[in-house]
């Protein structure tokens, strides 16, 4: 979500975002740029919010945020000091998104039986939806009940805590992916 935001404020179409009267609706988007900065930094210390980044493939963009690094130096924006660990964060953000492009193709053709059914990305920690019988990851579920309570596959009821954990399907990534570091990724997941 964050990334879209910057998108929105320094992405390729920025200039599409214009308000008629700026100061009657007290549209700065300087200043917003600012505080949507500093919401990414204050995330940025916890390890999964940098994989959630990378993740987001419809608006995670280096571009955008080599950019948002430029408007923030250029205007003063925050100190040097902050606009610098800024700048860290981005580079470790591209670090992270190179390794994980190493590991896809390591992994060759992932088992459909280990991609989940909406993403189709591999599952890091399934669960079984009780309502349907369906095995995603916790995080695309986790997404999606926000928004709708709902098992996604029959529509029926379904909360967070309803979700129980696929051990099995968890066991089964596990040994595709240490066969996958050795150099055999295509395994009999049936196993």
């Amino acid at each position: 979500m964050l990334n879209y935001v910057l998108m929105l404020i320094a992405g390729p179409k920025c200039i599409e975002l214009k308000v008629n009267d700026p100061d009657k609706y007290s549209f700065k988007p300087k200043e917003l740029l600012a505080l949507v900065v500093e919401i990414f930094m204050n995330l940025s210390a916890h390890p999964s919010f940098a994989a959630a980044v990378i993740k987001d493939g419809r608006s995670y963009d280096q571009k955008v945020l080599a950019k948002v690094h430029r408007l923030l130096r250029n205007h003063a924006l925050k100190d040097e000091g902050y606009i610098a660990q800024f700048w860290a964060f981005v580079q470790r953000l591209k670090e992270m998104e190179s390794d994980q492009m190493e590991l896809d193709a390591q992994l060759g053709d992932v088992p459909e039986e280990l991609l989940d059914p909406i993403s189709f990305e591999l599952m890091t920690d399934p669960v079984l939806l009780p309502t349907s019988g369906n095995i995603m990851d916790r995080s695309t579920i986790s997404r999606h009940l926000l928004s709708d309570e709902t098992d996604p596959f029959n529509r029926q009821r379904l909360t967070a805590d309803m979700l129980e954990p696929a051990s099995e399907v968890k066991a089964k990534i596990e040994a595709f992916l240490a066969s996958a570091k050795r150099g055999g990724a295509a395994m009999d997941v049936e196993q």
